[in-house]
């Protein structure tokens, strides 16, 4: 499973970060957790937002 970084998906998808976050409190977006905390988000996920949008 290919994870990128907040910064890396938000260039893909035109997004401010914020955005991504909001996102995902809404729970329209999963990311995986890092043990660190830090966001990753799957390459599917980016995937089906762009296929719905």
């Amino acid at each position: 499973m290919e994870l990128l970084s907040i910064g890396e998906v938000a260039k893909r998808l035109g997004v401010h970060p914020n955005r991504l976050r909001a996102w995902e409190k809404q729970g329209l977006i999963r990311p995986v957790r890092l043990p660190s905390g830090q966001r990753r988000y799957p390459v599917e996920e980016i995937n089906r937002i762009l296929e719905t949008g």
